[in-house]
């Protein structure tokens, strides 16, 4: 069971479960016009949280309609949500990334470059779900 605990950045009250049980409770949204780097972190977000539970989560575009089933949307990149929040994202640095959540379901990873987004996808990946990558290749996962 994947789920995510209330840390200093992630500001939920309870856990938001990403997977239960095997099946997937979220998706994974992009903006809708993102660039090939963005949507990689996204893959590879995809990608761990299926070896870790077994389920693989939907990727869709912003603008997309949601199944009306699924209980977490998780941002990646600065879509129309993010910017609407008002996170101080721009006033990073290029390598900076935010990490939060909320009590509605929303889970935001995004930066101000798309080198940020993807350091955010990692620091998500080894706090909330355990991944560490020890040296390069498959073996080192």
């Amino acid at each position: 069971m994947i789920g995510m605990v209330a840390a200093s950045v992630v500001q939920a009250d309870e856990p938001l479960r990403l997977v239960d049980r095997g099946q997937p409770h979220a998706v994974v949204m992009l903006p809708e016009t993102t660039d090939d780097q963005t949507e990689a972190a996204a893959a590879l977000f995809v990608e761990y949280i299926e070896r870790a539970s077994g389920a693989k989560l939907p990727m869709q575009s912003e603008g997309q309609e949601t199944n009306p089933a699924t209980k977490v949307v998780v941002h990646v990149g600065s879509d129309r949500f993010v910017q609407s929040l008002d996170l101080g994202i721009d006033k990073l640095d290029a390598d900076g990334f935010v990490l939060r959540a909320d009590a509605n379901g929303h889970v935001v990873i995004a930066g101000p470059t798309a080198w940020g987004t993807e350091y955010g996808v990692y620091e998500f990946l080894e706090r909330y779900v355990g991944v560490r990558w020890l040296m390069p290749g498959p073996n080192g996962d």
